[in-house]
């Protein structure tokens, strides 16, 4: 099933390419890893810990994740139920 899902999702975002970037590769990463990525990169620090809360994301509402050099690996993380964005 998601397979399946990612597929129809890539699908989708291909078609609202230009027709010229279609071809273009495209990834899809986890939300919260692509809040924390944001972050890391603009840092240039060799590595630290990266903590991202938001009302909702890929089903967690938080995630801390550390990191050294280019690899990251997940230590805790909340579910949705648990959002602190649900109070606002």
């Amino acid at each position: 099933w998601q397979r399946v899902a990612a597929g129809l999702r890539e699908a989708g975002v291909r078609r609202c390419l230009p027709p010229a970037r279609r071809a273009v590769p495209v990834a899809f990463v986890e939300h919260h890893a692509a809040h924390a990525a944001g972050a890391r990169c603009l840092t240039g620090w060799p590595e630290g810990l990266s903590l991202t809360l938001d009302g909702a994301g890929d089903g967690l509402s938080m995630a801390v994740e550390r990191w050294v050099g280019a690899r990251c690996w997940r230590i805790a993380s909340a579910p949705l139920r648990d959002s602190i964005g649900l109070f606002y």
